[in-house]
């Protein structure tokens, strides 16, 4: 078991070598061999004693708040730190072609995958596609002639409103009227939220294998306290890991009210819906697109990165042809 999801109000405990999950639910015992990442949700609380062990072992511990936003992580001391591919990296994120360059390709790679969203829908018999599949086209002309990181984000946004326009002809109940983040207002809003939240965590993860620095990114402006690479790393896979999954849940009726807490204007998962979506979440990035699952797709594009700052390689984002 890779990733450990723990509940709401869990508590954490080490006996021997397994990690104890007490919860409402009865008390879980999981072999600590295997795991590297434990995803906790809400609040709860973890033994000192435990969390020395996962630091010996290299797990890491990802901390979400009750609507799915990153907190913060517990990670592990690095084994092998490079201060050659962090001083790459520097030197990449200074050069304004270069950093551009990255940038464009990440923004690229996630709107040919919002067009692979949008043609796997169109084959499969879903009517009234074309209007923004021509928006997608024209927003990707904007990309390739953006000659800055504003420019770039202004066509990723035109981009993505493309995509949100068609969610209501996918899926009725995926009607996407506006996007509004903090606080969610309606349920696609807020499992919106919540995926993208586990996406940046997933990205997280798979960067802390690598030698990169989270905190330097390309497209998105480095700011204090904000691992913002592992937003870049999350702009490719946010149209299979948040939006297709969005649409298929609602299309398949798995979506209940249960999974809702309501208040006018505010709409947050409740315990059961959070515990849903997470699964959901986890069991489509171990799903496989082609040769490697989605999760090791996500590592795959971190490698190149790194590859990049070395000077060994180039960039290549993920794209998911649909």
């Amino acid at each position: 078991m890779d990733t450990v999801i723990v509940p709401r109000d869990a508590r954490l405990n080490r006996h021997e070598n397994a990690l104890v999950v007490t919860s409402d639910a009865g008390r879980k015992s999981i072999p600590l061999n295997g795991v590297k990442h434990v995803l906790c949700m809400g609040n709860g609380s973890i033994s000192i004693r435990l969390l020395k062990d996962m630091g010996r072992r290299g797990i890491r511990l990802t901390v979400l708040d009750g609507s799915g936003r990153y907190l913060g992580a517990f990670e592990p001391e690095e084994e092998t730190p490079s201060g050659r591919v962090r001083v790459g990296q520097a030197e990449l994120f200074l050069n304004v072609a270069a950093r551009l360059r990255i940038a464009k390709a990440i923004v690229s790679a996630q709107a040919n995958s919002m067009r692979g969203l949008l043609l796997r829908y169109r084959r499969n018999g879903t009517v009234g596609l074309d209007s923004s599949l021509d928006g997608l086209d024209n927003s990707t002309h904007m990309i390739d002639k953006a000659n800055t990181i504003e420019a770039l984000m202004g066509a990723e946004g035109q981009a993505r409103a493309f995509l949100h326009d068609a969610f209501e002809r996918i899926s009725p109940e995926a009607e996407l009227k506006r996007r509004i983040r903090r606080p969610p207002s309606d349920p696609v809003n807020c499992l919106m939220s919540f995926f993208n939240a586990l996406l940046y965590s997933a990205c997280a993860n798979e960067l802390a294998k690598t030698h990169l620095d989270r905190s330097i990114s390309f497209l998105h402006a480095p700011a204090t306290g904000r691992r913002s690479l592992s937003i870049d790393m999350a702009e490719p896979f946010r149209p299979v890991l948040s939006d297709a999954l969005l649409l298929s849940l609602f299309r398949r009726g798995y979506v209940s009210g249960s999974w809702f807490d309501k208040k006018p204007g505010v709409c947050l998962l409740s315990e059961k819906g959070r515990i849903k979506a997470t699964q959901h979440f986890w069991s489509r990035i171990a799903e496989r697109t082609g040769e490697s699952t989605l999760r090791q797709s996500i590592h795959r594009q971190c490698l190149t990165l790194e590859r990049e700052a070395l000077g060994v390689g180039q960039f290549r984002p993920f794209v998911w042809r649909g």
